[in-house]
């Protein structure tokens, strides 16, 4: 594995929708360099004390943000909760996001193009976003097709099928679909 021969640099890799951290903290494990995206707060900072517990933290870059993929929504707030969202958004390892009188919270909007920013290779980008997955795997795709990006390969929770097509045919990815496990 590149990541962990001593003279290569890391591989960068990008986890949009962190969660508790569990894809973050295996691709830090396997010596990677993890962007992450996370707009719930408390799991935000689950994932960044667990990359400091284990020394990991120097190669995490760690965003407590919702993400967009259209420029006129960034710095925008995202609210998730009660109302018509309850019980449709993020898991929660409590289950707090299932009930009623769920706990509304905010989060701004970041642009995915400056979270990527200058950097070009990706080894792995994994998306599961609960909401906006099939834009934002259509927003890497544009990227690659202006060449600011290469990218090995991808993990989209539950994509569409147009989306599974555009992959294979514009850009030759087998897509192995992964089935939301909650």
């Amino acid at each position: 594995d590149a990541a962990r021969q001593g003279d290569s640099p890391p591989c960068n890799a990008m986890d949009i929708g962190a969660n508790m951290g569990t894809m973050t903290t295996s691709m830090l494990k396997a010596g990677a360099k993890v962007t992450a995206i996370e707009p719930q707060r408390d799991l935000a900072q689950l994932t960044w004390a667990t990359a400091c517990l284990n020394q990991w933290n120097d190669r995490l870059t760690l965003y407590g943000n919702a993400v967009t993929h259209v420029a006129a929504e960034a710095g925008t707030v995202l609210s998730l909760g009660n109302g018509e969202k309850a019980g449709k958004w993020g898991f929660r390892p409590d289950g707090s996001h299932l009930k009623a009188d769920a706990k509304i919270l905010h989060a701004t909007k970041v642009l995915l193009e400056q979270v990527v920013g200058p950097t070009r290779h990706w080894a792995f980008v994994k998306i599961d976003t609960d909401a906006i997955d099939d834009e934002l795997t259509e927003t890497w795709m544009q990227m690659i097709e202006a060449g600011k990006v290469e990218v090995t390969s991808f993990q989209v929770e539950e994509p569409k099928a147009a989306v599974v097509h555009a992959m294979q045919t514009r850009h030759g990815y087998s897509m192995y679909i992964t089935v939301n496990p909650h």
